[in-house]
């Protein structure tokens, strides 16, 4: 028997419908924690917040765009590693404001001790400040440690210029 030659067209078409499907479950997903919709939006959500921080919907929106993106304008539009970085480095310093707006004059790793009594509480439908997550916290500790809190604010606004330096086309 003769093989078959699968068609360009239809490779195509294949990595398309698995785009489409990968994107609808991260959708799906993002608006279960987003809404808190039943037992896993309520976990899904304190995921988000114990990970990401009060401010978890800043990363949240970055990474349904490069899922998007990657779903259906991966071959229109080209998006270099200099804006994915750009988008990255403005997610870290959203992640770090949320976490220096929630510390109260606590510096270096006081701010992570306090995290980890927060874990059985994941699975709970608790209100419980997560301030910047536990990625914030160690970001805060490490920068608070080195510069300071007055220090870590310029840390954050240096981040911001740089990210959209990035980001921005000139």
């Amino acid at each position: 028997m003769a093989k078959k030659k699968t068609g360009k067209k239809q490779l195509d078409q294949s990595e398309i419908i698995k785009r489409i499907i990968i994107l609808i479950v991260v959708i799906v997903l993002i608006v279960l924690g987003l809404f808190k919709l039943g037992v896993v939006g309520i976990v899904l959500n304190n995921l988000m917040r114990y990970l990401l921080g009060e401010f978890f919907y800043v990363p949240l929106l970055s990474i349904l765009f490069l899922v998007f993106y990657y779903a259906y304008l991966y071959k229109k539009i080209k998006i270099g590693p200099k804006i994915i970085s750009g988008l990255i480095i403005l997610n870290l310093a959203f992640i770090l404001i949320s976490a220096l707006l929630n510390t109260h004059d606590e510096v270096g790793m006081e701010v992570i001790k306090g995290y980890f009594s927060f874990d059985a509480k994941l699975f709970e439908n608790n209100q419980l400040n997560y301030a910047g997550g536990i990625l914030g916290a160690l970001l805060y500790a490490l920068t608070s440690s080195l510069f300071d809190q007055t220090g870590t604010m310029i840390v954050i606004g240096a981040l911001i210029l740089v990210g959209l330096l990035l980001v921005v086309p000139f």
